[in-house]
């Protein structure tokens, strides 16, 4: 998948944006795209502790010195990075960013609306 860092730039939180970023640059350079895709998550443990070697490798290449961010993971990180590259991975980049920009203007309306309220 063919994505450079100005397409996340909708992404507003810049922790969240080079975990995603350097997801995507560590499954490039890994060619892992297409596992990932075929990967079934087990329920009981999610991304954070399951232990298949391509999870491995995609997540030292995460944190590999020639990657696009410093990023260091802790298991929920990895966790949530792995979630959103594995959705992109089953729906696509395209339906990725809609959903995103849908749930943030979704928070958006909440948070005015409890402002509002509480005038």
């Amino acid at each position: 998948m063919n994505l450079n860092e100005s397409t996340f730039d909708f992404i507003d939180c810049p922790t969240t944006r080079n975990c995603i970023i350097n997801g995507c640059w560590a499954l490039n350079k890994t060619n892992l795209w297409g596992w990932l895709r075929d990967y079934e998550v087990n329920p009981s443990c999610g991304f954070m502790f399951a232990n298949e070697p391509e999870l491995y490798v995609i997540e030292n290449m995460m944190e590999n010195k020639h990657a696009p961010h410093k990023v260091s993971h802790s298991g929920a990180s990895f966790g949530f990075t792995m979630r959103v590259l594995h959705y992109i991975s089953l729906e696509g980049f395209e339906n990725y960013k809609h959903k995103y920009l849908e749930n943030n203007k979704k928070r958006e309306q909440l948070q005015q609306s409890q402002t509002n309220g509480n005038e």
